[in-house]
């Protein structure tokens, strides 16, 4: 005789409900999520922004102005170089036999300058800084270019400060420099004039 076995009960998953004020909850985070930002997180969000990018601002003009200075002191470092190499080489050229040639050995070596009660023989100094200076000489040597008047480069040619630098000629070059307006720098060139120890004959 078959055996009957009862058929097992299905049960079916218990569905949960959530409490009614888990529900309400649930619906105003989704409504403030939806909702986006407000005007004072947007106005916190713009001002961080704008701190943010007047900073790179500041730092990229930094470092522009900083790049631009140095460019121009490096010309300028040789400008003067440049400038002194020809006045060497012009004073290379200027030789004893070219002065006797222009019947100029007294001008060359006597010229005298007179500072309060003493008199100093600087004469060839100062017939070097006038040949230098001449106008479309042979031995001219124009000034350097000033790079405007905010840096105003500018070359001075004068006697050595006493008597036993008197036939030496100090070259210098003053300018401002780029990065203050109130600094001046210079670079000095002595040079004695090789013709010089000819003058202690006349």
């Amino acid at each position: 005789m078959a055996r009957s076995f009862p058929l097992a009960q299905r049960q079916l998953p218990l569905t949960r409900t959530r409490p009614g004020w888990l529900r309400f909850a649930s619906k105003d985070v989704a409504l403030q999520s939806n909702r986006g930002f407000t005007l004072i997180e947007v106005l916190l969000a713009g001002l961080i922004t704008v701190m943010t990018m007047t900073a790179v601002a500041r730092f990229s003009v930094s470092a522009m102005t900083g790049s631009q200075n140095k460019a121009i002191r490096s010309n300028i470092e040789a400008e003067i170089l440049d400038n002194m190499e020809r006045i060497q080489q012009k004073d290379s050229q200027l030789t004893w036999e070219s002065i006797k040639e222009a019947n100029e050995e007294n001008a060359a070596c006597n010229g005298q300058l007179t500072t309060g009660d003493s008199t100093t023989n600087v004469g060839p100094v100062t017939y070097l800084r006038r040949k230098f200076e001449e106008a479309n000489g042979q031995y001219s040597v124009s000034a350097p270019k000033t790079f405007g008047a905010k840096i105003n480069l500018s070359r001075e040619i004068i006697a050595g400060p006493n008597a036993t630098s008197a036939m030496t000629a100090l070259i210098i070059y003053r300018f401002n420099t780029p990065e203050a307006k109130l600094r001046q720098e210079q670079r000095v060139l002595e040079l004695n004039p090789n013709y010089a120890p000819h003058c202690f004959q006349l």
